[in-house]
Parts: C-alpha cells; sequence; structure tokens
C-alpha cells in the first residue's frame, strides 16, 4: 500500500514514551471528496485610462475533504486528548502488525526488534507508554475556507511600448478544518505547512 512508519521514542503525555509513526499514505476507508462553492464579486473597467479593478468573495465547503489530520498549530504529543485523531493508544497487535508490514520501516530508536512483525507488534503493543502518531491521509470531518480575491491592473503607452502593470491578491478569512466528529475544529491558516491568509501577486 505504501508510505512509511517509524519507532521513535519521545515524551508523551508527560512521561517518556515510545510511538508508531504512520506516514505518506492513505487510510483504507478513504473515500472521494466533494465541495459546494459559492462566489460573488464585482469588476471595473475604464477603457479609455486601460484600468481595471476587481473583488470575489469565495467560500469552499468539502465534504470528505482528503489530507492530513490538521494539527493547529498544538503539540499533540504534550497532550493526546486534545487531538485524538493523531495521537492516540494503538487499538490492537493486529493494528500494529499490520502497520508494520504494510509500509516501509524509517527508522527504529525503541530498542524493540521488529524484524518479525507478529512479536514486534506484540511487544510494542505491550510497552507501558506506547502510543500512534497518525500521519496518514483521511477523509476530514470538516474543510471549510472563505476568502476575497483581489486584483487591479493598469495599462500604460509608451513611445516605443505598451506596458502592463497588474498585482493580484487573495485574503484567506477563515479556514476551519476537523478531523473527525470527535476531534476539535482548527484553523489551518498562518499555520506551518498551512497557507498565509495573505498571498500577493505582481
Amino acid at each position: 500500500t505504501g508510505g512509511a512508519h517509524a519507532i521513535l521514542p519521545d515524551t508523551i503525555d508527560g512521561s517518556p514514551g515510545i510511538f508508531l509513526g504512520l506516514f505518506a499514505h492513505p487510510t483504507s476507508d478513504l473515500r472521494p471528496e466533494t465541495a459546494e462553492t459559492f462566489t460573488f464579486g464585482f469588476d471595473y473597467g475604464d477603457d479609455a485610462n486601460d484600468f481595471r479593478l476587481g473583488a470575489t468573495f469565495y467560500s469552499i465547503d468539502y465534504t470528505d475533504r482528503i489530507g492530513l489530520p490538521p494539527e493547529g498549530g498544538l503539540n499533540p504529543f504534550a497532550d493526546p486528548s486534545l487531538l485524538p485523531d493523531i495521537v492516540y493508544r494503538a487499538p490492537s497487535v493486529a493494528f500494529i502488525e499490520e502497520a508494520l508490514q504494510a509500509t516501509q520501516l524509517l527508522a527504529n530508536f525503541s530498542g524493540v526488534d521488529v524484524t518479525d512483525p507478529q512479536a514486534g507488534a506484540a511487544a510494542l503493543y505491550a510497552l507501558p507508554n506506547f502510543w500512534i502518531y497518525d500521519s496518514r491521509f483521511k477523509n476530514l470531518a470538516v474543510s471549510r475556507q472563505t476568502g476575497i480575491d483581489y486584483s487591479i491592473s493598469k495599462g500604460f503607452s509608451l513611445p516605443w511600448a505598451d506596458l502592463q502593470l497588474g498585482v493580484s491578491a487573495t485574503n484567506i478569512l477563515s479556514y476551519d478544518q476537523k478531523a473527525s466528529d470527535t476531534s476539535p475544529t482548527v484553523a489551518s491558516v498562518d499555520r506551518p505547512g498551512q497557507p498565509p491568509d495573505w498571498r500577493i501577486r505582481g
């Protein structure tokens, strides 16, 4: 199925622990994503002066958006209850064994031999502070974005050429995501790995 895993030590929920990180592959129950979009705006043009100005409000509401569970700038290892879809206790030995078999090992600093996935899974599950760090692609429960696109341009006639100057910008007003019905809604703008609230292009 592709993807990778790593078994690493870290401080989890305030105590030294080990986690199995799952990366770069989708969950087995992935569904197609859809979206409802809504836009309205205006465009103004002055042909005599070769001037254009426009602004468009947009709203995108995804259903089953495919993405990584959003962390919203929080540290899921500090308090796993804040982001229960990202850091959680392994549900079973079988879950661990399947992950070890289905994905490629990147690193193992746990001290547990996982050469035999069945025995390794049982040994990891028996650790007193063992967790799953789930960074797989999944269907998000909520993914909504609103914003405004701006554009302005002006043309100039010079003796040797016609010159067109313009600037466009996008202001993301809100970008809320939620991994599942039991996880919190987090802001996904101006966060590491997420878009800034302003983008300007000239």
